[in-house]
């Protein structure tokens, strides 16, 4: 999927579902291998249960243009650590809780902007809401070098499945029931302007895998 240009606006309301024997989810966009972005105005949004604005299976890079998911659905099915149900209400019975990410055959989550691979950031302006997941989440690494980048969630705002690093542009991370920025790996800030928010207690502002002798490394930039 590339986007070079022009205004694109996408709404989706569908609901997850069985395709060929797998449970999927309705999604704006979904990119089976590379998605790039370099210029243009690109609008989502997704109402659906367990519903995703932008999914892709491989790598994404965004360079320019301008961003913009918005996902309200709730998340589909039941994950196998009890994390969220049909309801999708934070904290609540068959709802989503706090810190608990979808892993079972049986369920779906609904974020904002999910890929397979790594995510890579160096130009444009991405806003991304998600009311019930994470905003942006990355299975591989997440590099930030420039652009803006905003995300709202009542997960984790941010999340790397690997080594988060951010040397440049700005990042505003805001996290209702969870952390604000996440990293699987080790985190790293060489630049930019960060600006992020927990929901406090254990659900932190900036996340390093700590229980897995990763650390947080700040060498430059500014954070709030």
């Amino acid at each position: 999927m590339y986007i070079g240009g022009g205004v694109t606006t996408i709404k989706t309301t569908g609901s997850a579902g069985e395709v060929d024997g797998e449970l999927t989810g309705v999604a704006g966009i979904k990119a089976d291998l590379r998605f790039e972005m370099v210029d243009g105005i690109l609008n989502v949004t997704s109402t659906g249960t367990g519903a995703k604005g932008i999914s892709g299976d491989n790598v994404a890079y965004f360079k320019g243009g301008t961003v913009t998911v918005d996902v309200s659905g709730a998340n589909y099915g039941t994950s196998s650590s009890g994390g969220f149900g049909p309801g999708g209400g934070h904290g609540g019975p068959g709802g989503w809780g706090g810190g608990q990410s979808s892993s079972s055959d049986n369920s779906v989550a609904s974020k904002g902007v999910k890929f397979d691979g790594n995510l890579y950031i160096s130009g444009g302006k991405i806003s991304v809401k998600s009311a019930k997941h994470e905003a942006i989440e990355a299975k591989g690494v997440i590099q930030v070098t420039g652009g803006e980048v905003y995300a709202y969630s009542s997960d984790d705002a941010i999340n790397a499945g690997g080594d988060f690093t951010i040397d440049g542009g700005a990042v505003y991370a805001q996290s209702t029931g969870n952390d604000g920025l996440d990293a699987n790996g080790n985190f790293y800030i060489k630049g930019g302007i960060v600006f992020a928010l927990g929901s406090g207690g254990a659900e932190l502002a900036v996340d390093a895998n700590s229980e897995q002798q990763k650390k947080l490394y700040l060498t430059g930039g500014t954070v709030i």
